[in-house]
């Protein structure tokens, strides 16, 4: 069976806490949080002071070498990465009619 929740958020109540004193080791936190009555456990607290140290990762590690047309890992370029080498080719001989203009005159 499930445990009841009991309506206070740990976590917040630690964050406060530690915004309140900067400057109080964990488990003077947990001593505070007490005091309100709040129970929490010192890894907790170390938990949460670790965690809001950390900043959010977007989720998106290989965008910048796709976008610089660097090769990955297995050394072959991506389709991001080949968007990017095309468009620079495209700016470098003055557009993307030129562009065209050079692969057609390549096909044949």
């Amino acid at each position: 069976m499930a445990k009841a929740k009991s309506g206070v958020n740990k976590s917040e109540a630690i964050r406060e806490a530690m915004k309140n004193n900067p400057k109080a080791a964990p488990a003077e936190i947990v001593e505070i949080l007490k005091g309100k009555g709040v129970e929490v456990a010192v890894g907790l607290v170390y938990q949460v002071k670790q965690q809001s140290g950390k900043k959010k990762k977007n989720g998106k590690k290989n965008r910048d070498n796709q976008a610089k047309g660097k090769a990955s890992s297995n050394g072959k370029v991506g389709f991001g990465a080949a968007i990017a080498t095309v468009r620079k080719a495209a700016s470098a001989v003055g557009g993307i009619d030129n562009l065209l203009e050079i692969a057609t005159a390549l096909k044949d």
